[in-house]
């Protein structure tokens, strides 16, 4: 299978699994959407910045998504159901997931 194709089918579980979550209709669609796309974008530009081959392996995006939608679902809920609080979880997903596989590697 294509990288892209495991990538697409990942960005969809997240939108999926926020929209579910979320419980609010077509808006959570639309965030989760985002989110999908903005933690791909993320995880692509990380390794540029640290001056390694830009690229997103499908596991690592399924780990960080995983764990994104885990932290952002808990945010969520603590938030009182406000949807802005989702990207606080995406956003710690992608600090600390690419870190603590990079530190792996080295």
């Amino acid at each position: 299978m294509p990288t892209y194709v495991a990538h697409v089918l990942i960005g969809v579980g997240i939108t999926v699994a926020i929209w579910l979550l979320t419980d609010d209709g077509w808006p959570g669609l639309i965030i989760g959407a985002v989110l999908a796309a903005a933690l791909w974008l993320m995880l692509r530009i990380g390794p540029v910045a640290e001056g390694e081959e830009p690229g997103v392996r499908a596991t690592g995006y399924l780990a960080t998504g995983v764990v994104g939608v885990a932290l952002g679902y808990a945010f969520f809920r603590i938030g009182d159901g406000n949807g802005v609080w989702w990207s606080v979880g995406f956003i710690l997903a992608a600090l600390v997931l690419p870190v603590g596989t990079s530190a792996v590697r080295r």
